[in-house]
């Protein structure tokens, strides 16, 4: 494993660990209850987080990738020039509707405790990682930055948790 897989995968570490200590800070009675409307609450921003390293896991096992929402010159464009700028940053486009293959679904979600959704979320995330690093990983398509490598896919999810992990400690310390 090169020095940059071995950065990548520290740093993803970190970042899921605070989200999980986030997710499992919540009082039970706050967990489900949506911030505002049409917002999500903490139990479905963590099923959609799980069902983007479900994803991932299944894309880079060879499954089907996302439905490319934006023309291949955009998304190579997006891949090139903003995706490496979003990880230098460590910033994530707040208010990117999320694609379908990664929406929660809000029934299932009620019917899960806190519990099983945070579990969901570790077991989903260690399945992603584990299959990023294998050598039939394949590449994994995104709606917006199309065809992504195993390692840019494993930067992604970092990011992509990264970020929820401030919705959802928004969400902890709000009233």
């Amino acid at each position: 494993m090169t020095d940059r897989w071995q950065r990548a995968l520290v740093e993803h570490d970190d970042v899921l660990d605070e989200y999980l200590r986030v997710a499992r800070a919540f009082a039970a009675d706050r967990w489900q209850r949506a911030p505002a409307p049409g917002r999500w609450s903490a139990a479905a921003l963590t099923l959609h987080v799980a069902d983007a390293y479900r994803y991932g896991h299944e894309a880079a096992s060879g499954g089907p990738g996302m439905r490319l929402l934006v023309p291949p010159l955009a998304a190579f464009a997006s891949r090139v020039v903003i995706f490496p700028v979003m990880l230098w940053l460590k910033r994530f486009p707040r208010e990117a509707p999320a694609p379908n293959e990664v929406r929660p679904d809000l029934t299932l979600v009620h019917t899960m405790t806190q519990a099983e959704v945070v579990d969901r979320l570790e077991h989903e995330a260690g399945k992603a990682i584990a299959a990023f690093q294998l050598p039939t990983a394949t590449r994994v398509m995104h709606a917006y930055f199309g065809s992504l490598t195993p390692y840019q896919t494993l930067r992604l999810v970092t990011a992509h948790t990264r970020h929820h992990t401030i919705g959802l400690r928004e969400r902890l310390t709000a009233d």
